[in-house]
């Protein structure tokens, strides 16, 4: 049996700054991870359609070093005024031109599997995924069919093979056997999944848009529940589990050697949006927040964990946290990871079942 499934938890996994190591072995690919990117109008309206100005401009240093870069793109970059049946709030979608944005921050690989890729229906899907490809950015967790949202990106790296699969919570926007739509974040098609993928490259790594059991977007802590499903993924040999959707960042804790974020936060968002601003206290006051998670990878599995801090400005654009904020976020990130050790804890913070309205 290998190390990782030999070792069920590192009991010296503490969050901190700088590097914190796995296991030993030699570093052959850098893999950076961000939370939900929502190029929206509203963004649109202050960096340009064709990215006019750069809302990475102030962590692409940060970003730089990394081999491969991940992301969660949430709206569709779409001109259609096609909607979805089920949609009844606004229409949300940002210009395709928006693409050159992520493009030009490095992105390789953007999970599309989530409750908005949809909103402007089978057209919307279609030119998001049209405008990442002219782009050289692969798509995942999104197609025009069941078995093309599961199909994972493989990409071959620094001599490792590494695999990407994504997927969503069950709503409307979830693909049939020949309908467009996500991969649906069912636990015994994902865990098929990641065993069928391990067995095609050295790393596979997952990203999940995560609904609290509880219906809330705004919440710390991760349902008892959805802790387990990640963990059984693990189990089948995900190397990470990256998770979405709360708008607030969540723990992260280490599992077999494999690293589980609950939740990145955001990476870019409008957060002036009159969703994101209905945030009950304490989540209002951490809404502009997420981190962007390195992972380092050998030959041997997992080597390393690094965690940076971002804020999203009032002028949308991106930047490094800094000093005692940047101090506050771990002591923060530190507070909410130390309940996923203790499932007892972790299931006396579940959300309060009466915030399931806001779903």
């Amino acid at each position: 049996m290998s190390e990782s499934k030999e070792k069920k938890e590192d009991p010296g996994f503490a969050i901190r700054e700088g590097r914190i190591p796995i296991r030993s072995g030699e570093a052959r690919l850098r893999v950076a991870a961000v939370g939900d990117l929502i190029l929206s109008d509203d963004v649109a309206a202050i960096h340009g359609a064709r990215g006019t100005t750069d809302p990475f401009r102030l962590v692409k240093p940060l970003l730089a070093p990394a081999d491969l870069l991940l992301g969660n793109i949430e709206y569709p970059l779409t001109r259609t005024d096609s909607r979805h049946p089920l949609v009844r709030h606004r229409t949300r979608k940002g210009p395709p031109e928006m693409a050159d944005l992520l493009a030009a921050a490095g992105f390789s690989v953007l999970g599309l599997a989530n409750n908005h890729i949809l909103d402007c229906s089978v057209e919307g899907l279609a030119d998001t995924v049209r405008a990442l490809a002219a782009r050289g950015i692969r798509a995942v967790g999104a197609g025009s069919s069941l078995a093309l949202a599961r199909s994972p990106a493989v990409i071959e790296k620094n001599g490792l093979r590494v695999g990407f699969l994504a997927y969503a919570y069950p709503h409307y926007q979830i693909a049939g056997d020949s309908t467009p739509g996500c991969a649906p974040a069912d636990p015994d098609l994902m865990r098929k999944d990641v065993r069928a993928l391990r067995a095609r490259v050295d790393h596979a790594i997952v990203s999940i848009h995560a609904n609290p059991d509880a219906g809330t977007d705004f919440f710390f802590y991760p349902s008892l529940r959805q802790q387990r499903i990640a963990r059984s993924l693990v189990e089948e040999g995900a190397s990470a589990v990256l998770c979405h959707h709360v708008h607030v960042a969540q723990g992260i804790e280490i599992d077999r050697g494999a690293v589980i974020a609950h939740g990145l936060g955001s990476f870019l968002v409008a957060i002036g949006d009159s969703y994101l601003r209905s945030a009950p206290s304490p989540y209002a006051e951490r809404i502009g927040e997420g981190m962007i998670v390195f992972l380092e990878f050998g030959k041997e599995g997992l080597l390393s964990l690094a965690i940076e801090p971002t804020v999203i400005e009032e002028d949308l654009s991106v930047r490094p946290s800094l000093g005692e904020e940047r101090a506050e976020f771990f002591r923060h990130l530190s507070a909410i990871s130390a309940p996923l050790s203790d499932e007892r804890d972790l299931a006396r913070r579940a959300p309060d079942r009466s915030l399931r309205a806001k779903a």
